[in-house]
């Protein structure tokens, strides 16, 4: 009878490990991943968002295994590249771009969210652009 207690105890404990999520300090993300970049925008094409537009229109990029992945856009592939304090994540198929620069916080301005933004969607020939800041940028290296 104990070792069917302890075989269940083990199998439980198991079971927990596997579906246990790892924490940010902006979302969960499943073991293996890492949240880069869960963030709102402000604006979008220059025009200020409602606090619900905001919300529907929150960017993520995520770090599965070696790969970026722009999870709030159809999980679609990204190529991380940076050049000074931009970080720049491009889709592999061309369909956007996500810009984060840490201008300020390398100026040492003190603010609350030291990380500007900038994700530009292609729409046919033209673009879609949404800007904001965060306080939460995880750097890929």
């Amino acid at each position: 009878m104990k070792n069917i207690l302890l075989s269940l105890s083990i199998i439980f404990l198991l079971s927990s490990c596997s579906s246990t999520k790892e924490k940010t300090s902006r979302t969960t993300a499943s073991l293996g991943e890492e949240i880069i970049l869960n963030a709102h925008p402000t604006f979008r094409d220059g025009k200020k968002l409602s606090k619900k537009e905001s919300a529907e229109y929150g960017v993520m990029i995520k770090k599965v295994g070696k790969n970026y992945i722009w999870a709030s856009r159809e999980d679609r592939v990204l190529i991380y590249n940076l050049s000074g304090v931009f970080h720049i994540f491009t889709a592999a198929d061309g369909s956007g771009m996500i810009i984060i620069s840490e201008l300020d916080r390398v100026m040492g301005k003190k603010k609350s969210y030291p990380f500007k933004f900038a994700e530009h969607i292609r729409l046919f020939m033209d673009f879609i652009t949404y800007k904001g800041e965060s306080d939460f940028f995880s750097k890929p290296y």
